[in-house]
Parts: C-alpha cells; structure tokens; sequence
C-alpha cells in the first residue's frame, strides 16, 4: 500500500499531536518509534529483548523504566520456536499473556511486509522485536554496506511504523572496530540514519556481567543517556546511569572516613581524609545528611560550620537512590542546596 500525498496544515498538526512524547519504554522507546539494539554476537541483545517484550506486554517496569502496555509481537528469524518458549518463560511470561511468536526460516522480507501489516492491525499490535536483521532479510539484502539498498528496503518498514504507530525494535551485529555515536552498527550508514533510536549494548572490560546500554538517535537528550547493567542468571538489574556509580562511590568513601560520633569531622577534614575534593565533598555530605545517613551539628556559617558524622553503623554501606527513570535521585532540600552553593 502506497501511502497517500496529504500534506496537513499546521493548525490541523497542532490539534492531533500530543506536547509530551508516548513513550513504550519510557525514555527509551518512543511510540511508532523505528528502532534498533546492537551488540557483539554473545553479548545478550537477544536476552534483553525478549525480556523487554515480556515487560511491554505484562506493562511492568524494565530497568527502573515504566513501559505502556501493549500487545506484542516476536519475529525470532532464526530460532526454533523452542528457543523462543524457554525463554519467555524464563522471564515469566504466560500463556495468558498478549504475545505472538514467529520463528523463522521466514519468507523472504518484502513477501512479509502485507501479511506483518494485516497482522498488526487485526491483533492491535503495539510493539515488535525482529531478531535479527541480517536473518529477516536473508535472501534480499546482497549487500549490507549498501545505503540505497537498505533504505529501498527499510523504508517500508518505518512507513509501517508510521502509519500503524506500531514501534518496532530490530537486534543487530555490532561491526568488530567499534565505533561511537552508531558509527559502530554494522553496515551501511542508511541503517542508523533511517533509526528513530539506536540502543547499543556493550560489555563493560574487566567483568563478565557489567553491560553498559547507550542510546543514539533522535530522542537521546530525552534518554538517560547510558545506563549500567549487571548480567545475572540471565537476567539485567540496572544500577543506573554511570554518574550514579560515581556518586554511590563517593558515598562509600565518605561514609567510611566519617567518625561515628560527633563531633564529626567538617568539610576539610573529610576531604582530606578520603582524598576527594572539598566541593565533591560538600554535596556528598549534603545528600548524605538528606538521605539520613549521615548526622550534623552546626549552623553551616563561617563561624559555625556543619560537622558530619554516621547515623549509624550500617551507613558505611549507602549508596545514592534510583527514581523509576533509572536516575539517582538528589534528596537534598532547597536549604542544604542553598547550604552547599554558599560554603562553595
């Protein structure tokens, strides 16, 4: 189906179209969104996928972020459909839940793009993870690096997307140099550029369950931009984004330096004695004292200084809070805010 010239004036846009992005996976995957999750072959974008759908379709949170609820739709293109089953029950998937496998080998990809589009429409399918895009489309796509050959073909998918406001997620390789800002997605350039989102999943050197998930594309300064990940029992946990892990380090080191009596120490003496810098320190004391885990005396003036010390023995293992969004949260108050603009 061909879609129809009707240009729209503007007042008639404004009218229809929602201010606040419609989020699948809040922050992360817009709705009637043209997608992509790539990694190096082993890495888990398969496992990761497969537990997202299972959230999508369940409308539980992944990852500290909430997802809508929708009817979902798997495409695994070069799994037996046993593969698919094991691991949707693993993620606890049940049969009462709205998703529909198809395994492949598939037809080739532009003898799927009618039936996919009746599907959709007829079982109101609100999300589809293609695993993988090499494997949908086998047999018609001879070159990989070739722009205009991958735009003729997924150009009818983002019209799908479009028009059914359906989003769509394909898992692919990462190319072996690497590369930052999606220049590491194998192929052709046209793959990212024709991406709403690109979510490329790494591991992280030096441990075998760290990932880090970093987003590209056009909604990422909406995105938490990078997100850590511990790889358990086939499972992610989110720790939050990489600025988290900074904060609940430096949290740690504070904590542990930290008398457990008053008169505690001030801003220096910590500093010295963690070996952090004094403004550092100042707004860890400060989202300590909010997050009580720290205790202080004092007015916070030049002639009364705040002093720190534990509010019990088991702060020394503290680390910052996570909102629903995945992102530490600051519990300071606007007064201890103000506290630690003054004393810098």
């Amino acid at each position: 189906m061909t879609p129809a010239f009707e240009p729209r004036h503007i007042r008639d846009l404004f009218g229809t179209v929602e201010e606040a992005i419609p989020w699948r996976w809040h922050r992360m995957l817009p709705d009637g969104a043209l997608a992509i999750l790539v990694a190096f072959m082993k890495v888990g974008k398969s496992t990761l996928a497969y537990e997202l759908a299972v959230s999508v379709a369940k409308g539980q949170p992944f990852l500290n972020l909430p997802t809508t609820q929708g009817n979902v739709l798997i495409i695994a293109a070069e799994e037996h459909h046993r593969d698919s089953v094991q691991r949707l029950r693993h993620f606890g998937a049940t049969e009462s839940d709205p998703i529909w496998v198809v395994s492949g080998p598939l037809p080739q990809a532009p003898l799927v793009l009618d039936p996919l589009r009746s599907f959709v429409k007829e079982h109101h399918i609100r999300f589809i993870i293609i695993d993988t895009f090499a494997s949908y489309f086998a047999g018609v796509l001879r070159k990989e690096d070739d722009n205009a050959e991958v735009s003729t073909l997924l150009m009818p998918i983002v019209s799908l997307c479009r028009h059914l406001d359906v989003t769509i997620l394909f898992t692919h390789h990462e190319r072996k140099s690497g590369g930052e800002d999606g220049r590491g997605i194998r192929g052709a350039g046209a793959i990212f550029a024709l991406m709403d989102q690109a979510l490329i999943l790494r591991k992280v050197d030096g441990s075998e369950t760290r990932r880090m998930l970093e987003v590209e594309g056009r909604h990422k300064w909406d995105s938490p931009g990078t997100l850590v990940l511990d790889y358990a029992d086939e499972r992610y946990v989110s720790l939050g984004t990489p600025d988290d892990q900074t904060r609940a380090a430096q949290q740690t080191k504070v904590l542990a330096v930290l008398p457990s009596t008053e008169p505690g120490f001030g801003v220096k003496e910590t500093a010295r004695a963690s070996g952090l810098g004094e403004a550092t320190v100042r707004r860890v004391l400060a989202d300590l004292h909010s997050g009580r885990k720290a205790k202080r005396s004092g007015k916070g003036s030049r002639h009364d200084p705040f002093r720190y010390w534990q509010a019990d023995s088991t702060a020394s293992q503290g680390t910052t809070s996570s909102d629903n969004n995945g992102v530490a949260s600051d519990h300071r108050s606007e007064g201890e805010t103000a506290d630690c603009i003054q004393a810098a």
